[in-house]
């Protein structure tokens, strides 16, 4: 080897090892990334052998986030799969996107969305209500053309639900004897706290407002049936719209659609 040549090797041999430093030696020993990270947890845990909860101490992490990371690459311990970074942006699924490509062809021959759930489950797509809602709305394909006038109550509106009555205190049958079935009987557990607070007494002294139809204590109860019930939305009063004793115990024939 030449005198040049052995002075190349050397310089060479002298940068590398200039290179090296605790900052670069750092990156190694706390992993920020998430593909560095889940290397590094993995090799710590098959190769070297080391249990999850030291793994978890080394690099500051949860053991049960190393738990799912060495369980994940057990089930399909592709390499060069699970240790590459994801892409942003939307993921698409194929099963998804004949669910939408097949509800928008069912609702583009006018069937409503209680017909499109309905046939959708036949066909086997176990989809909620709410998520074909939401698939039509994005398509554009949210409401079906008018065709006459509106519904009228106990008849079916355009998502093929039931049209609710009415709410109007003046509609609240109370005759002795009458049969009300109800799911929201847990309601009603709640009137003697109501009689001791005296909550109408306070509603009156707050001047709370309201109409013949829906006085205001009436309008409190029905929001407060909801909150009762769970909903965490007064939007999601709707679903109770048809239950005769949850309008009761707001003293109305029916809870107040959102509108």
């Amino acid at each position: 080897m030449s005198f040049a040549s052995e002075g190349l090797v050397t310089f060479i041999r002298t940068q590398l090892v200039m290179a090296r430093s605790d900052e670069l030696a750092a990156l190694f020993e706390h992993p920020s990334g998430s593909v560095h990270r889940r290397f590094e947890i993995c090799r710590a845990y098959f190769h070297e052998r080391q249990t999850a909860q030291a793994i978890a101490q080394r690099f500051g992490l949860h053991v049960g986030t190393v738990q799912a990371t060495v369980r994940d690459f057990a089930a399909d311990p592709d390499l060069s799969q699970f240790f590459t970074a994801t892409r942003p942006g939307r993921k698409t699924s194929p099963k998804r996107e004949r669910i939408r490509e097949r509800a928008a062809t069912l609702r583009r021959d006018g069937r409503t969305l209680g017909q499109i759930h309905q046939q959708l489950g036949a066909e086997g797509h176990e989809v909620s209500e709410s998520y074909l809602a939401t698939i039509l709305r994005e398509e554009g394909l949210s409401r079906l053309p008018r065709g006459g006038p509106p519904p009228r109550p106990g008849e079916r509106a355009q998502d093929g639900s039931e049209v609710p009555d009415v709410a109007d205190a003046r509609e609240l049958c109370l005759e002795e004897g009458r049969i009300i079935y109800t799911d929201t009987a847990g309601l009603f557990l709640f009137v003697p706290l109501l009689l001791e607070a005296e909550f109408a007494r306070a509603v009156g002294a707050a001047r709370y407002p309201g109409t013949e139809q829906i006085p205001a204590v009436q309008a409190l109860l029905a929001q407060l049936a909801s909150k009762l019930l769970g909903k965490r939305r007064v939007s999601h009063i709707c679903d109770l719209a048809t239950d005769e004793g949850a309008g009761l115990f707001a003293g109305l024939n029916v809870l107040p659609k959102t509108t």
